[in-house]
Formats: C-alpha cells, sequence, structure tokens
C-alpha cells in the first residue's frame, strides 16, 4: 500500500509543478510555438536521465524515493499526450512546417537532456 502513496503523492507534485510551468511559460512566451509543454517535456527528461545515472553510478535511490520521484513526479510532470495533441492542433491549422520542427525538436532535445542528466549524475556522485 505504501507505494501507491508514493507513487500517487509524487503524481501530485508532478502535476502541479507540470501546471505552474506551463502557465508560467505560455504567459512569458505567448504564440505559436506550445513553450510550457517544451520546457516540462525536456527538464523532465533531463531529470529521469539524473535519476538513472545515479542508480548507473552505483547510488540506487530507495525504492520509495524513486517511486515518488521517477514514477510519480516524473510520469505525471511530463506530457506525451499533450504533446501529442498539439501536434495534431498545428496540422488541423495547417502549419505544417512547425508540425514537423516540433516534434523533431522535441525528441531531439528531450534525448540530448536525458543524456546530460545521466552524465551529471557522474559528477554529483564524484
Amino acid at each position: 500500500m505504501n507505494s501507491f502513496l508514493f507513487v500517487g503523492l509524487g503524481g501530485i507534485a508532478g502535476a502541479i509543478s507540470r501546471y505552474t510551468i506551463s502557465k508560467w511559460a505560455d504567459y512569458r512566451w505567448p504564440g505559436w510555438f506550445p513553450t510550457g509543454t517544451f520546457i516540462v517535456n525536456v527538464l523532465g527528461s533531463f531529470l529521469l536521465g539524473l535519476l538513472v545515472g545515479f542508480n548507473l553510478m552505483g547510488h540506487p535511490l530507495l525504492d520509495n524515493h524513486y517511486l515518488f520521484l521517477g514514477t510519480g513526479f516524473m510520469g505525471s510532470f511530463t506530457t506525451f499526450s499533450t504533446f501529442s495533441v498539439e501536434v495534431v492542433g498545428l496540422l488541423k491549422r495547417e502549419k505544417f512546417p512547425l508540425a514537423l520542427r516540433y516534434p523533431l525538436f522535441t525528441l531531439l532535445a528531450g534525448i540530448s537532456a536525458a543524456a546530460l542528466g545521466i552524465a551529471a549524475s557522474g559528477y554529483l556522485v564524484s
């Protein structure tokens, strides 16, 4: 039962964080690019990479910490469904070049951020 509690509490924190960052980014940079979703997905990739990197470096988190941070927080903080709907919206508005660039840029930035997070964990551990 405790594992569900850790996932749930992490999920609450992640969802609130995503909502807050998305609203702030949309206010700060209004316009045609879904900045809020992009920021949370790239930041989430970095943070999850950091957690994975700690495990790879032989400094694993306690199960409950990983359930809270990895599964709960990161699971609700990043959002593939919103990203997908935004791409469909761009296609419906006939913004074809952006509908192609946004997913490619997001994928490249997310993978790069995850790799950077894993690399950063090595520096933080040493």
